[in-house]
C-alpha cells in the first residue's frame, strides 16, 4: 500500500474503532481486511506499524493475531524494568507483562541492546538459547523467524 496523501484510504471504509488506531493501525488493518479466511492467521510488523491496541484489535474483531516490536513510548502504563536493570542482568535477561483481558503479552529483551516486543498469541513461554549463554523468550525468536528483520 503507497502512501499518498489524503487519498491513501481512498475507496477504504474503516469503522470508529479502525480510526482510533491511526494511519498505521489503518494501513495494517486495510492490509488484514485483504486475507482471505483471516481467522486464525498471523501478521508480523515493525514498530511503526505496532501498538497493543492494534494487536487487540486484529484479536477480537479479525481473529488474526499478531506480533511486533514496539517503540518504547506506546507502552502505556505497562512498566517493564528499566534498560540498566536489564543489562546488569546480563545478556538474555527479559521482563514481560501479560495483559489477561486484552490478551496481549508485552516482552522487553536485552541483548546488546533491549528490544520491546508485543504479541497476541506468544509471550516469553519457553526461552531457546541460540547463542551461546544467552537465552531467547519464544516471541524473540518467533519475531527472528517471520518478522521483517532482526530486532537487534
Amino acid at each position: 500500500m503507497m502512501y499518498g496523501g489524503e487519498i491513501t484510504f481512498c475507496g477504504y471504509l474503516f469503522s470508529p474503532e479502525e480510526e482510533q488506531l491511526g494511519m498505521s493501525g489503518k494501513v495494517v488493518v486495510a492490509l488484514c481486511k485483504s486475507i482471505p479466511n483471516s481467522q486464525c492467521q498471523i501478521v508480523y510488523f515493525d514498530n511503526f506499524f505496532c501498538s497493543i491496541e492494534l494487536n487487540q484489535f486484529l484479536r477480537d474483531d479479525y481473529g488474526i493475531f499478531g506480533l511486533g516490536t514496539l517503540r518504547a513510548n506506546p507502552l502505556r502504563g505497562c512498566t517493564l524494568k528499566t534498560c540498566k536493570q536489564l543489562s546488569t542482568s546480563g545478556r538474555g535477561s527479559y521482563d514481560q507483562k501479560v495483559e489477561d483481558i486484552k490478551k496481549v503479552g508485552v516482552v522487553k529483551w536485552y541483548d546488546n541492546r533491549a528490544v520491546v516486543l508485543a504479541s497476541s498469541y506468544v509471550a516469553s513461554n519457553i526461552v531457546t538459547a541460540i547463542k551461546v549463554d544467552i537465552g531467547f523468550p519464544a516471541v524473540v525468536i518467533y519475531y527472528n523467524t517471520h518478522g521483517l528483520s532482526r530486532p537487534d
